[in-house]
Parts: C-alpha cells; sequence; structure tokens
C-alpha cells in the first residue's frame, strides 16, 4: 500500500514482536498461561480470548500477520480513526478466538492451543475489501492483481473448506472465520448507530 506506519498499528506490530520475544525466553510459561487452550484440557483462562492474539508459532507466521498489518492497518486506521481501528482489531481477534473455542468444544478442531495474530488481521482484511472493494491487489501464486473484495472471498471460501474438512491441519481455520465474523458484526453494528 506504501502507506506511512500509524501509531496503533506500530503499537501493535511492537507488542507482537515483544511477546513472541518473551515467548521465545520463557516458552513454556508464556504457551501455558496466554495460548489460546482448548477448555477440555482445563488449561483455558479468559484472558487467553484477547492474549493469544499476540503469540505467534514461529518466524514466519509473525512476519506474515506483521506484513498484513502493516500493509493494510494504516489505511484502516486513517480510515476509522485510532480508537476505532484499535476496537474493530481486538473484536476481530476476540470473534476469532470465541470461534475457535467453539470448534475444538464441537470436535472440529483437535489442535491444543491456537495462537496468532490471524485472526485480528483477517478482520482487518474485510475491512479493507468493504471500504476499497476493487483496490487491485497482487496474492501470491496468482501473476496479475486482483481486486480486493475477490482476494477476501476466496481466503473465506478456503478458510471455510479447510476449517469443514480438516484439510491443512495446524492452520487456525475457524480463527481466521471467527476474526472477519467479528469484524462484521462491529462493523454493521457501527454502521446501525450511524443511520439512527
Amino acid at each position: 500500500m506504501g502507506e506511512t506506519i500509524t501509531p496503533v498499528v506500530r503499537s501493535l506490530l511492537i507488542a507482537c514482536v515483544a511477546a513472541f520475544a518473551l515467548q521465545l525466553w520463557q516458552e513454556p510459561v508464556i504457551i501455558t498461561w496466554f495460548a489460546l487452550w482448548n477448555p477440555q484440557t482445563g488449561l483455558f483462562r479468559p484472558w487467553q480470548l484477547l492474549t493469544s492474539a499476540f503469540l505467534h508459532g514461529g518466524w514466519i507466521h509473525l512476519l506474515i500477520n506483521c506484513m498484513v498489518l502493516y500493509s493494510f492497518g494504516p489505511v484502516l486506521e486513517r480510515l476509522l480513526g485510532p480508537s476505532r481501528f484499535l476496537a474493530y482489531f481486538i473484536v476481530s481477534a476476540i470473534g476469532g478466538a470465541v470461534l475457535q473455542v467453539l470448534a475444538q468444544n464441537w470436535g472440529l478442531s483437535a489442535a491444543a492451543y491456537s495462537l496468532g495474530a490471524s485472526a485480528g488481521t483477517s478482520g482487518l482484511l474485510l475491512a479493507f475489501a468493504m471500504a476499497y472493494p476493487r483496490h487491485k491487489i497482487m496474492i501470491f501464486p496468482i501473476p496479475v492483481p486482483v481486486s480486493a473484495w475477490i482476494c477476501v472471498a476466496i481466503f473465506a471460501g478456503a478458510s471455510l473448506v479447510f476449517a469443514l474438512t480438516g484439510m491443512a491441519a495446524g492452520i487456525g481455520h475457524f480463527a481466521h472465520l471467527g476474526g472477519m465474523l467479528g469484524g462484521l458484526l462491529l462493523s454493521l453494528y457501527w454502521r446501525a448507530r450511524a443511520t439512527r
């Protein structure tokens, strides 16, 4: 996007990197207390619905989420304003965590725990596609620019298929879907309030 980094995006990036550094230093403790645990393990705590969004499963996982946040976050922060942008990211992250926990309870996800900012960044992708549906984005491995709404529709559809079939195990597909759903519900709420 070429956008200059904005304050909330900068803070979220720092939080993700700092949390990952802490995780590398004290991994067993950090994972036990702050990753999102399947309630059936007995290790679930309510704060994990948010804290798990700042932990990651490795350098590549961290890099991908930070790249999405850096690429799409600034333009959305300017559009929504810092407070609403932060609220949107948090609601998306928690929405993803809630759906992931429900999937675990329903036996649709076998993961003992999950972590990552993917729910929050999935919500941001949806917000960008809603605000700028025809903006062209390059996505690997497609060799031509694709409209934002098509990219997000493909991502959501793939996440749904993978979530329900168990393909691409080890990735929080339900968290991606929950992040988009949380962001959508908050957007609809804001829109309803604005029309009163």
